[in-house]
Parts: C-alpha cells; sequence; structure tokens
C-alpha cells in the first residue's frame, strides 16, 4: 500500500491503533491451544508508527482549518481589498473628519 499523504483523520486513526499497540505490547497473549503462556503466536502482525506520523496526529488536537475562509483572506491581502479593523476604523474616522 502506497501513502502518500495522511489527513489529521487518517494520522488520528494511527496514532490510536498505535497507543492501543503499546498498551498491549507489555502484555502476554492469550495462550493457543497447547503453547505456553509466554509465547507470541505464530505469524504474529506488527505495527509501527513513524515520528512523522505521531507529530501528524497531533494535528487532530488543534480546531480544523477552515481552507476557504483562508484562501478568501489571502486573495484579498493580495488584491488589496482585504478589511482590517484598522482599516475600518480609520475609513471611519476619515468620513467623520470630512464630515465635520
Amino acid at each position: 500500500m502506497n501513502i502518500s499523504r495522511l489527513d489529521h483523520t487518517q494520522a488520528a486513526r494511527l496514532a490510536r491503533l498505535a497507543a492501543a499497540n503499546q498498551t498491549t505490547a507489555g502484555k502476554e497473549p492469550a495462550s493457543a491451544a497447547g503453547a505456553p503462556p509466554h509465547a507470541p503466536p505464530k505469524n504474529a502482525d506488527s505495527v509501527e508508527i513513524s515520528s512523522t506520523a505521531a507529530r501528524l496526529s497531533q494535528l487532530s488536537q488543534i480546531d480544523d482549518i477552515r481552507m476557504d475562509v483562508v484562501d478568501s483572506v489571502r486573495q484579498g491581502i493580495a488584491e488589496g481589498t482585504y478589511e482590517t479593523d484598522e482599516k475600518v476604523d480609520a475609513a471611519i474616522e476619515a468620513i467623520i473628519r470630512d464630515l465635520v
């Protein structure tokens, strides 16, 4: 399987799997028929999470980013049409000065 990009939901899922794997890693598996209780099961699967995936899982702890709003603000700044509170206040003050 080729994974090129993980979104924060997928990264969080991987982190939960890794945490579950770590909490069960120290526990002894249920004994198979006739096998000693300390013997690992045959063909046991394992999962290792890279440090990058672990860092990506931290993204699930922050609020979702509304990229439509971010893109709109970036476009407004680039075009010089983005209105900040400072710009609105300056415009109101200019109008008041013109009226007085």
